[in-house]
């Protein structure tokens, strides 16, 4: 046989394709890019990729194309700008007050310019005198409303984690005689509680307790406080977690005591970690800022809530709690969301 017509069969090795360039890890190479950003220099860069373990030569190679990117401009533009932002912040934290005023009780225009438009909050121990609201207890509004029906919230330590945002969900319907019995029996727990979010205020047999509340027309509108209220009824033990609002707010404990954590939203810290209007932070983790100030309420005082302060609130005691928002400046801020930022 002719050996002119045997072909000789190619290695296996020779068809293979040449091995793939190694890689950085997405990680790594995310960390670079957010550091070329930041102004670090490639060369640091691979140095300390190098010294992570990442492949030097995988580094140098991609470095260098993410140093050549048009984007990288952008990005250390964007790097100088949030750089400047956070300088004016930590000058705000650095000259605002340290402490939380308390006062017995201020004027009308100290309240409006001073805390309202320097956006402080402040403790009014004395501005329910005179209240026929500072005589509430549970059962004396279950005589004085008729005991209607009253939205509350029954079921939250099934979330721990979770139940204020589970608010909709969670509300049922009952008399209220029915759920304070419940507040006196079941205190102090966290499982049930009728929060603002319950829009009490809203039912027409609720304007009632407006009679025992005196409101100052230099400060509020008069003709917005129907819709302009807030009440809370609940067992010692009710935690709302650390958020927001996006109002002023003056808030009266009137029956039992309530304590309040307070961080200011100059604290940018808290930014990482926000999530809508709350906090993946609590008041005990490690993370939580340490500037940060503590209020107990006893019956009777007020706090005024700026808006965008950062509150954690738990109730020491079977409580009963009113606010007012219905301020005659402006009292809307919902485009201050920082946690819907995407």
């Amino acid at each position: 046989m002719s050996t002119s017509r045997i072909r000789t069969k190619r290695s296996v090795g020779a068809l293979a394709r040449p091995p793939r360039a190694v890689r950085l890890s997405e990680a790594h190479a995310a960390w670079a890019a957010t550091n070329l950003g930041e102004g670090v220099s490639p060369v640091d860069l691979v140095a300390t990729l190098t010294d992570a373990g990442a492949p030097r030569a995988a580094a140098i190679r991609e470095i260098a194309a993410l140093a050549a990117s048009p984007f990288v401009p952008a990005l250390r533009a964007t790097h100088r700008r949030l750089e400047q932002i956070e300088q004016v912040l930590s000058l705000l934290r650095e000259v605002g007050p340290k402490a939380i005023d308390r006062r017995e009780t201020v004027s009308a225009e100290e309240l409006v310019e001073r805390y309202f438009k320097g956006n402080r909050p402040c403790v009014l121990t004395r501005y329910t005198e005179g209240w026929p609201a500072r005589s509430w207890t549970p059962e004396s509004l279950v005589d004085k409303l008729g005991d209607p029906e009253i939205a509350v919230v029954i079921g939250r330590d099934a979330f721990p984690d979770d139940y204020d945002r589970r608010t909709p969900e969670l509300t049922r319907t009952m008399r209220m005689s029915a759920y304070v019995r419940l507040v006196r029996e079941r205190s102090p727990t966290n499982d049930l509680y009728s929060v603002a979010n319950n829009r009490n205020m809203d039912r027409g047999v609720f304007d009632r307790l407006l009679d025992d509340v005196r409101v100052d027309d230099a400060v509020f509108e008069r003709a917005n406080i129907k819709g302009g209220t807030s009440f809370w009824l609940g067992p010692a033990g009710t935690r709302t977690p650390l958020h927001h609002d996006t109002t002023n707010i003056l808030f009266s404990q009137l029956y039992g005591r309530k304590r309040f954590v307070l961080v200011s939203p100059l604290e940018s810290a808290l930014l990482e970690h926000a999530r809508g209007y709350y906090s993946a932070l609590g008041g005990g983790d490690e993370d939580f800022p340490a500037a940060r100030h503590e209020v107990v309420l006893a019956p009777g005082e007020s706090l005024f809530l700026p808006v965008g302060y950062w509150h954690e609130v738990e109730a020491l005691d079977v409580s009963i709690s009113f606010s007012l928002l219905a301020f005659r400046l402006p009292n809307t801020f919902k485009e201050y969301g920082p946690g819907f930022v995407g």
